[in-house]
């Protein structure tokens, strides 16, 4: 049975922002991959309701990749495409709430996106909601259902959970 290794983590001076930096950085560099960027393209479908492009073009102004890196236009087309119901998004806009990342930092509001995500079917949102709980960062500290959050991240494969659970 695995458990939540709190104990290192209380220890540790990597705060949880660092570990879900990590996890954003290596989702939206997946979200970049391939050739060149058509910004013009990605932003005229993004204009007409493409969340997929919305995500592209959001990952692009945060990257400054094929465009001036831009971290308020990041968080416009990761919110929008939140909105539209998209899981990644819904995680990626919490964690641009949770540290300020182009909008206001509002703890509560990125715990609710996370849960958002999670709901959607996002597993690995379920690990920065495990770490919200964990911490109590916009919500009631509650390690109990952090460490349910994140055994039921790791159950569904999510490889970051694993670093979170022991034996």
């Amino acid at each position: 049975m695995k458990r939540l290794v709190l104990g290192h983590f209380r220890r540790s001076s990597m705060p949880a922002s660092v570990v879900v930096t990590l996890c954003l950085v290596f989702i939206s560099s997946r979200t970049l991959r391939g050739a060149d960027l058509d910004i013009p393209r990605i932003e005229a479908d993004a204009q007409r309701g493409s969340v997929k492009q919305e995500i592209q073009l959001g990952g692009a102004y945060l990257t400054g990749r094929g465009v001036t890196q831009n971290l308020e236009r990041a968080a416009y087309w990761y919110e929008r495409a939140a909105n539209a119901g998209d899981a990644l998004a819904q995680n990626e806009i919490g964690y641009f709430y949770q540290i300020g990342l182009g909008v206001q930092r509002d703890p509560v509001r990125a715990a609710r996106w996370y849960e958002r995500a999670a709901d959607g079917g996002y597993a690995c949102a379920k690990v920065n909601l495990g770490i919200v709980y964990l911490w109590g960062i916009g919500v009631r500290k509650d390690e109990t259902l952090a460490s349910e959050l994140m055994r039921e991240a790791a159950a569904k494969n999510c490889g970051v959970a694993d670093a979170y659970l022991g034996d």
